[in-house]
């Protein structure tokens, strides 16, 4: 038997969080796009890795590991977000959730979805299950138009990977609660932001704008990595192609900023974004030789630096007047 959350529309997105959220929002009573999903959510950050049992042994990731619950705070949303022990005791939840008419927000590896057809793990993949067919779950996946059928067994599979970046086999997935009352997103968009900037300007190795400058002191040691161009390959692609919107999100982050009437803001954002997109290019250059060469990309990394630092400065204001 065929069963959809009543009422449920998937409008297709470039960042799987950031869609699903939006997707998810809409039933509890506030519409957003994409974007103002992501803004809202404080969504931007930077997080940097190094370790040899890592695959690529380093790499990096563009967005904060806590946007969803954060969204959820700040727009007054009760996430019910819960973590089982077996796909079966999960799947039961799910369906009665299902059943109520109330999508169910997961956390996936998108290794075992079969529309990805990818051989790369990463289950931090975001998606919606608004609802099932049998002994398939009908999904709402970023990009994908309309739903996807997914054999149970895959979601299972899915749904129980414990590689990198949750690292727990444990099903994770909840439900949002209605909204009593819209708020007011314009205000909000403000907090968001600097809410935003304070996370990225925090002096760390490893996160924000001075992780960015450790990325780039670092990069010339890629090149003695034994992975050395499955490094840059992935670097590329998570700027550009891993359902960022290119930039490193900072684009997506820039329409944002339009929406919230910060036009000025938004210029900058843009640059950032530039500088991220002409590091991605040097990457994937170099990503096919057999010994990458890392030294212009260490300096165009400190070029990406500066332009994060001029944003997340300008966004810090308290007023944040004309932009």
């Amino acid at each position: 038997m065929r069963h959809v959350v009543a009422g449920f529309a998937h409008r297709p997105g470039m960042h799987c969080a950031s869609t699903a959220m939006a997707d998810a929002l809409r039933p509890a009573g506030l519409d957003l796009t994409e974007e103002l999903a992501l803004g809202l959510g404080a969504g931007l950050s930077f997080h940097y890795f190094r370790s040899p049992g890592l695959s690529p042994t380093r790499f990096f990731l563009g967005r904060s590991v806590s946007f969803e619950h954060d969204l959820c705070a700040l727009v007054g949303v009760h996430f019910d977000e819960r973590s089982v022990s077996g796909f079966a005791a999960a799947w039961r939840q799910i369906r009665d959730w299902l059943d109520a008419d109330r999508p169910v927000l997961a956390l996936t590896d998108v290794r075992w979805l079969p529309h990805y057809a990818s051989n790369t793990h990463f289950n931090g993949h975001r998606i919606v299950i608004a609802g099932y067919d049998g002994g398939h779950a009908l999904l709402a996946d970023s990009h994908f138009p309309g739903l996807v059928e997914v054999p149970l067994a895959d979601l299972e599979r899915a749904m129980t990977s414990d590689v990198a970046p949750v690292m727990t086999s444990d099903c994770i997935f909840g439900v949002l609660d209605p909204l009593e009352r819209p708020p007011l997103v314009p205000g909000l968009a403000r907090e968001a932001i600097r809410a935003n900037a304070a996370e990225m300007l925090v002096t760390s190795e490893t996160t924000g704008v001075s992780g960015i400058e450790a990325l780039g002191a670092s990069l010339p040691a890629w090149a003695e990595a034994p992975d050395a161009a499955w490094c840059a390959r992935f670097a590329y692609q998570v700027i550009e192609k891993r359902g960022c919107g290119g930039g490193l999100f900072r684009r997506m982050y820039a329409r944002f900023l339009d929406q919230a009437g910060l036009p000025a803001l938004s210029r900058l954002a843009s640059d950032a974004a530039d500088c991220w997109s002409r590091l991605a290019a040097e990457l994937k250059g170099e990503s096919e030789a057999a010994h990458p060469r890392f030294e212009k990309a260490s300096a165009l990394t400190r070029q990406v630096a500066l332009a994060e630092r001029a944003l997340w400065e300008r966004a810090s204001d308290t007023q944040l007047t004309g932009g």
